[in-house]
Formats: C-alpha cells, structure tokens, sequence
C-alpha cells in the first residue's frame, strides 16, 4: 500500500494528507509485523515467512514514522524529494534482505550474500535510509529557504 503510494505521488503535489498516508501506512505495516510475528510464534507459519515479510517490514515502517515525523511541518517540495528516494530504496532494501534471508536458509540458489545476517542488515539499511533521508531532508530544507 504505501509503495502504491510512492509511486502514484511521484510526480504530483503533495499535500498534508500524504503525510498522513504515510504515517497511517507505517502503523499499519508495524501491525501487519506483529500479526505475522504472533502466527509465528503460534507455529502457523515458517521461520522463513517471518524473517522474509516480517522483520524488513518493521524495520521500514518504524524509520517511515520518523521521517513522516520530521516531515510534518516542512513543505510538499522536501516530501516530493523524499519520495524519489523512497521510491527506489524501498523496493531495492526489500530486495537485499529478502535475497539475504534466502540465502542463509540455503533456498533459491544462495541469494546475493551468504551469511547469516538478514536482522543486521535489515536494521542497518533501515537506519541508513532514515540518515540518508534526514540528510536529504536538511538539504532541501537549506535550499529551499536559500530560494525563497
């Protein structure tokens, strides 16, 4: 849902409510986590499930809320630049991670990286975004104060 968002506001203007959108987005992706982390625990679904949807998902969706957070009161141009980041971190993190959790599990011929290593990385490239994003987020902020 809130890579549809992404991609649909590409381009657009961006007002308060896609803010909004994105923060409620966040909450309920922290929920979808919990709700897969509880199936996991109850052994209604894999380890592999869990480490592939669940993990990465909190991850994200907790830098999400931060961003969405020191995005609030700032301009629709700085949220249309963090967008374009977004848009393509966002399905590339997905991607390592989830090539990551294969590759430890041994499945779909060993993923980028063999190492087992899925959690680490899925939290240090979700803090990496959240410093490229507030970075990207001053930067623009500063240019954007310079113009006006």
């Amino acid at each position: 849902m809130l890579l549809i968002l992404i991609y649909l506001n590409y381009g657009k203007n961006i007002e308060f409510g896609d803010k909004k959108t994105i923060f409620i987005g966040s909450l309920i992706g922290i929920g979808v986590a919990f709700g897969i982390e509880s199936l996991h625990r109850q052994a209604l679904i894999s380890r592999n499930i869990y480490k592939i949807t669940a993990e990465p998902l909190f991850h994200v969706s907790i830098a999400l809320i931060v961003i969405v957070i020191v995005l609030a009161p700032l301009r629709g141009e700085i949220l249309k630049s963090w967008l374009r980041l977004a848009a393509y971190w966002i399905p590339l993190q997905i991607l390592v991670v989830v090539s990551i959790v294969i590759g430890e599990r041994g499945v779909a011929g060993g993923g980028f990286f063999n190492a087992p290593m899925g959690e680490p990385i899925s939290i240090f490239l979700s803090g990496l975004f959240l410093v490229i994003s507030i970075f990207l987020i001053i930067t623009k902020y500063i240019t954007l104060q310079k113009n006006a």
